[in-house]
């Protein structure tokens, strides 16, 4: 899982363990809540911190809460809908077109590029 340091924003990540962090710029902070450490009670933190993630548009969501793994998921899913997408189009274009491949691969190069 990763999240942003509460003090300098830099991003960490946990992968296993409890929940103490130490950042790079030497703060110590409750992973779940984001206070700063607390070494008396460092298993437990009664904070509720939840994010519902939107796996097929990850835009949507705090990256800041989200796994790795999970972001990796959601922008291979983007990656493969938006060719999906540029698939259909093109066979859109075809019909509309018709015989002219030069003004096709015109058209879905130009919408590559700015979808």
């Amino acid at each position: 899982m990763v999240k942003k340091c509460p003090f300098c924003g830099t991003f960490c990540e946990r992968s296993e363990g409890c929940n103490h962090m130490t950042c790079t710029c030497g703060e110590a902070f409750c992973y779940v809540c984001g206070g700063k450490w607390n070494q008396d009670n460092h298993y437990e933190c009664d904070v509720d911190v939840s994010v519902r993630v939107y796996m097929f548009d990850v835009s949507d969501v705090n990256i800041g809460y989200i796994s790795m793994k999970t972001l990796d998921e959601c922008l291979e899913y983007r990656r493969l809908k938006s060719a999906t997408n540029l698939w259909a189009l093109q066979k859109k274009l075809v019909t509309i077109l018709g015989d002219n491949p030069a003004e096709v691969r015109r058209t879905v190069s130009l919408y590559s590029t700015v979808s």
